[in-house]
């Protein structure tokens, strides 16, 4: 009797643990890959944006993008939704480092891709399904 329990239990378990797993999957597949689009919204006398974005595993490397120029990139988030991007911006004598992809960020919802406005005033951020929506201030200039 002891035994049929303790086997009962464990494929109780296993069917657990497999129906998450597989939910996990689903939601790693369904959802895909991951856009974070930069855009210089500086004026032109105001000269070019540097920009160098990484995460733990990927040097994105230096870019220098002038007025209305982007830069952008695609990529998955890992399977445990680590997967983090920062960035650091110079405009002349101001400079701002910050988070723009942060995996647990979609916790509540999902978002293909992030769109950064860099202006004179800060960086705001859109995203792609939500186009008729205002970009919101999400971080102002050091310095």
């Amino acid at each position: 009797m002891a035994y049929q329990t303790s086997i009962y239990s464990t494929c109780l378990l296993l069917f657990l643990l497999s129906f998450n797993l597989a939910r996990e999957i689903e939601a790693f597949v369904i959802m895909g890959r991951h856009t974070v689009n930069v855009k210089n919204d500086i004026p032109s006398n105001f000269g070019q944006l540097e920009v160098h974005c990484a995460s733990k595993d990927d040097d994105l490397g230096h870019h220098f993008l002038s007025s209305t120029q982007a830069f952008s990139w695609n990529f998955r988030a890992n399977f445990w939704e680590t997967t983090l991007y920062f960035c650091h911006f110079w405009s002349g004598v101001k400079t701002k480092a910050f988070v723009v992809f942060n995996a647990g960020w979609d916790a509540d919802e999902y978002h293909h891709t992030l769109i950064y406005s860099v202006k004179s005033d800060g960086f705001y951020l859109s995203y792609d399904d939500e186009p008729s929506s205002e970009p919101i201030k999400v971080q102002v200039w050091d310095g």
